[in-house]
């Protein structure tokens, strides 16, 4: 799956994970973390959707 290119924060640590098909990376703003999942498939989100997380915006 292609990606854009990411340019990683110098004062935070970031690990990024890919899985065939899926890639999970985080994003800091002042101070707050944002988690990031992407999927080639939907299908792949939707065990994402039951753990009762108040998503900012999810469309699995």
């Amino acid at each position: 799956m292609p990606l854009r290119p990411f340019m990683s924060p110098a004062d935070a640590p970031t690990n990024s994970l890919v899985a065939p098909g899926l890639s999970v990376g985080p994003s800091w703003d002042a101070g707050n973390a944002d988690v990031w999942i992407g999927a080639q498939h939907r299908s792949a989100l939707q065990r994402l959707n039951r753990l009762g997380i108040p998503w900012q915006d999810f469309d699995g």
